[in-house]
């Protein structure tokens, strides 16, 4: 039952950095920067949504066997999220 725990978790996590994304976007109007692109941020959404969607396969055992399979897949795609956000935020300071 730990992975089904650590899955829950980090759905639970991806589900609020989703949140928090979308309030930042909207608050900091990052959305009318010139550098901006719309599909980077649609990208970063259908990510975290298939994420989420694996691990809470995971935690209930529907579809995929609880394991660390589906966690790790999980940990990796949340990995490329972090790079694709370093890289954007690196982009925007390099721009200026």
């Amino acid at each position: 039952w730990i992975w089904a725990a650590s899955s829950f978790g980090m759905a639970s996590y991806m589900v609020a950095l989703q949140i928090w994304t979308w309030r930042r976007i909207r608050r900091v109007t990052l959305a009318s920067h010139p550098n901006y692109s719309s599909w980077v941020s649609g990208a970063i959404s259908v990510l975290i949504g298939i994420v989420v969607v694996i691990e809470v396969l995971n935690t209930f055992g529907i579809v995929v066997e609880r394991g660390i399979g589906p966690y790790l897949l999980g940990l990796m795609a949340l990995l490329c999220l972090c790079v694709v956000m370093f890289v954007r935020m690196l982009s925007f300071i390099g721009r200026r």
